[in-house]
């Protein structure tokens, strides 16, 4: 049956839009492990962050992706805001999710 959902006899099957990346897996952890540099450096110094500013976090990156979308912005932009995704969630994992308050 394969991985997809099932479909009714009277429902037509729309062709699966690819998607505008095409990075392989080595150029996709480089591009994360480069963004998580930069973050760091950004943040250093900075306090840990609890679990709920690490998902405050990674939720306000994910909202950046939706705006880009919305806002049609150029699949540069777009790509610089899934990889920020990435970089927050990877590392929130490590547990080196640092976090600038602002006063």
């Amino acid at each position: 049956m394969g991985n997809h959902w099932p479909i009714r006899d009277d429902q037509e099957q729309e062709p699966r839009k690819r998607s505008v990346f095409s990075h392989a897996w080595p150029d996709v952890i480089m591009l994360i492990k480069e963004e998580n540099v930069r973050a760091r450096s950004k943040h250093e110094g900075a306090p840990q962050a609890s679990e709920l500013e690490a998902l405050s976090i990674l939720g306000e990156e994910f909202g950046e992706v939706a705006m880009a979308i919305n806002q049609n912005l150029p699949k540069k932009e777009l790509e610089k805001e899934i990889i920020q995704v990435a970089s927050v969630a990877v590392r929130w994992l490590m547990g080196d999710l640092t976090f600038s308050r602002r006063p």
